[in-house]
């Protein structure tokens, strides 16, 4: 025990602060087309990216590992701070990592003209955060003297804000269940999803109503698909929609995987002048390439019908 403990801080300690070495190229896995960080006294470039596709994490677990490959494309003088952060819902800040590129150890005014540094970030999810999510990894330099973020462009000179690197990272519930609904209905489709429930109110004519429906994965879905929510006039005919990915796109479908539990807001606009009645709300998923709806499990069709009170409306 006494050799272990002698050991430790040159076969542990010492090589998880390893000084930074200069490299020679980013690994060709790892190349991406520079992206340039323009400073007031230079350029530094982000060039590379190496992150492991399929991450998966909860709120009360991680981290997500990311390493960057920065060069010093013209030397500057400031010492600019990285910040990365993991983006989920409504891309609200859930994780962050602040400090030097090169793993905070050697700051960018001390890079010469052509330095390559890798830089390991592992970040931590918040606990208190929506889930389930698709968690993208944000990516800038900061100016901490100026107060300002340096603008980053593709090699063709397009703005990227945010810049998005790596791949999305799937955060799951801690422990997903399914709430008390206003409605279940429990309704299979294929690839394993269920509509299990949903919450629809009443609306008058002229407002935007939320449709929030429940899914249930039984399985990894094999793309990811786009929900549609249509309403109907009393003739049948379609007057409204709220079609999109699950979760406004913060939680794709290719993500899920068996047990998930996902809540699903859409926006339905009633159109004005609409009667008062009871409409139908149609609900279903398709292929947004090919436009081919799912079909329902128990051979029922392709969508699930839910009933939407107009009040206060003409006639």
């Amino acid at each position: 025990l006494l050799f272990a403990a002698l050991m430790l801080p040159w076969t542990t300690i010492r090589q998880g602060y390893a000084f930074p070495e200069v490299l020679d190229a980013v690994p060709p896995a790892a190349q991406i087309s520079p992206v340039t960080f323009q400073a007031s006294d230079g350029q530094l470039q982000l060039v590379g990216v190496d992150m492991k596709e399929g991450q998966s994490v909860t709120p009360d677990g991680g981290p997500v590992s990311v390493t960057l490959y920065w060069r010093a494309e013209e030397p500057v003088a400031a010492d600019y701070i990285s910040s990365v952060h993991l983006l989920g819902r409504e891309w609200a800040s859930v994780g962050q990592i602040d400090r030097y590129p090169a793993m905070g150890m050697i700051p960018t005014s001390r890079w010469k003209q052509g330095d390559i540094y890798g830089d390991e970030y592992r970040i931590m999810t918040r606990e208190s955060i929506a889930a389930p999510a698709a968690l993208s990894v944000a990516v800038s330099l900061y100016d901490d003297r100026a107060d300002r973020v340096l603008p980053a462009t593709s090699d063709q000179g397009l703005l990227l804000d945010p810049l998005i690197v790596g791949a999305p990272v799937r955060l799951a519930a801690t422990e997903p269940e399914l709430p008390d609904l206003q409605a279940r209905v429990d309704v299979p489709f294929e690839q394993g999803i269920t509509l299990t429930g949903y919450e629809l109110g009443m609306a008058n004519p002229g407002e935007t109503v939320p449709v929030t429906l429940f899914w249930q994965a039984a399985q990894t879905p094999d793309r990811a698909y786009t929900v549609f929510v249509h309403l109907l006039d009393q003739n049948g005919e379609r007057i409204a929609g709220a079609d999109s990915p699950p979760v406004n796109n913060f939680f794709p479908t290719n993500l899920w995987q068996e047990g998930d539990v996902i809540d699903d807001i859409h926006q339905l606009a009633v159109p004005p002048g609409l009667s008062k009645g009871e409409y139908q709300v149609l609900v279903g998923l398709y292929d947004p390439e090919s436009g081919v709806r799912l079909q329902r499990a128990d051979d029922a069709g392709d969508s699930v019908t839910l009933p939407l009170i107009v009040r206060q409306g003409n006639g």
